[in-house]
Formats: structure tokens, sequence, C-alpha cells
């Protein structure tokens, strides 16, 4: 079915998901199974004259994720670290909780050529995700950001660090993020 004015869209077409489902009554209809799902969930009917047609229409037309308060989501995590010539951790996953990594940005600031990145490791120090990497000229500086939809899910004692390959190469690396 279309929308009702077809001008005044924008972005998503917005439509009207319910459909009619023509049935034949065999015996009075006392339920009505929901499939697919495990198990099948049941409807009760009442019937008050002979069923000609049954109108369906879903809650929502697609999966939506509750929001919650930002106090009952756990802990707001918003950290930084500024490394030259040196590995510095921004942020270790603490124990017990999981970090929702919402967005991280990589900023260098130099005076001679190298590089720098970004990187999640392990309990074992082993490199998990490398997030961003900058290899830029002298005095050639820039700032990327990376945002996670949905958040990258990083698990208790994991740290996020920022690397500097060279000294006069100046690299802060920013993290913003939930832990639960």
């Amino acid at each position: 079915m279309a929308e009702k004015d077809q001008m005044r869209w924008v972005g998503i077409r917005p439509t009207d998901p319910s459909e009619t489902i023509p049935v034949e009554e065999q015996s009075p209809l006392s339920e009505i199974a929901i499939k697919p799902t495990s198990p099948p969930e049941t409807i009760p009917v009442e019937e008050q004259s002979p069923l000609t047609s049954i109108r369906v229409k879903p809650a929502s037309p697609r999966e939506t994720i509750p929001i919650q308060p930002y106090k009952d989501f756990g802990t707001q995590i918003a950290k930084d670290y500024w490394a030259n010539n040196s590995t510095g951790i921004i942020h270790t996953v603490t124990s017990g909780k999981s970090l929702y990594l919402c967005s991280v940005s990589l900023s260098f600031y130099n005076t001679s050529a190298g590089y720098g990145n970004m990187f999640v490791r392990d309990t074992s120090d082993n490199v998990q995700y490398r997030l961003l990497e900058i290899r830029r000229q002298a005095n050639d500086g820039i700032s990327v950001p990376l945002t996670f939809n949905p958040p990258l899910v990083l698990p208790a004692g994991w740290d996020i660090c920022v690397y500097s390959g060279a000294s006069d190469v100046l690299v802060r690396g920013f993290i913003f993020g939930y832990e639960v």
C-alpha cells in the first residue's frame, strides 16, 4: 500500500505494512498461531460473527532497539592519550564489564615524517583490531574520526592503545563508549 502523500516523503519511504488475509472458516475459530516464533505464540479470538478475514499488522515495520537512559546504560567512557615515539594505553576495559565502543579519533601533530595508529589488543597483548593508521609527511597534521554503529563490543581486560612511530610525531587517540 502506498503512502498517502508521495510528494512529502524524505529518505526511506514510509509504508503501512498491514494486510488483510482471506480465510475460510471450517469450524469456530478459537485462536490464531503466529509463526515463525519458537514456540509459536497464540492470540485468543472471540468470534462474534462468521469470520471472513483477519487483519494482521506488525507492531513495527522494522526491528527497533529500545533506548535506555544514560544513567541505566553503564559508565560513560571518554578518554584520550598522547604518544610521542611510544605506545600508550588509552583505556583498559574494567574487569567483569564490556566496553561498547561508539567512536574513536586519531589526531596527528608532526614536525617530522612518520606514522601512528590506534589499535585494540587482548589480555595477552595480541593486536585484535587496528582501528586507524596515519602516515604523513613533515608538518602535515590531520585528525580522523571513526564511528561504530552498532558499537564495537570489547571484553574485560582488553586495551585500546595509541602508537607513535617516530620522534616528533605526536599522536593523540580519543575514545568514547560505555562500560556495562
